[in-house]
């Protein structure tokens, strides 16, 4: 897959939530991709300052609820402490397992965007095509 790294996902409306339909080679790319597209929903400007590191891991009983655990961990993360991640290191990634390394920013609230009630496991199923893998997510707002 070509094109820049911020132009891999593809926001879809929906009558009472908004979706992102996230395509990517790599498993890795595609969990990195799905972070970036939530959080051009939530936040619309660069978020600038001095970096911040969090650790993340989780485990699931498959790959979509891997999936939702970690957009939700993410989204957690942005409501608590106003972080905004730019940057996605797995050290693990399995249909069950997720350990990552997440580098960003904590910007400052209220930020411009949408606010973003819950992912969802809406019509979510995450799957490896000939073209890599693709999803849509929808979250509520």
């Amino acid at each position: 897959m070509t094109g820049d790294a911020w132009d891999m996902f593809e926001v879809l409306d929906h009558t009472a939530d908004v979706g992102i339909l996230v395509r990517a080679d790599t498993l890795d790319e595609f969990f990195a991709e799905a972070a970036r597209g939530m959080f051009s929903i939530l936040h619309e400007r660069t978020a600038e300052g001095e970096a911040v590191v969090h650790e993340i891991r989780l485990d699931a009983q498959d790959m979509e609820t891997l999936l939702v655990n970690w957009l939700s961990e993410l989204l957690f993360l942005f409501e608590s402490r106003n972080f905004v991640p730019r940057e996605f290191r797995f050290s693990a990634l399995e249909p069950e397992l997720l350990e990552a390394t997440c580098v960003g920013t904590a910007v400052e609230l209220p930020a411009p965007g949408t606010e973003i009630k819950a992912v969802t496991h809406h019509m979510l199923r995450v799957e490896y095509t000939s073209d890599g893998w693709e999803a849509r997510i929808y979250f509520d707002l």
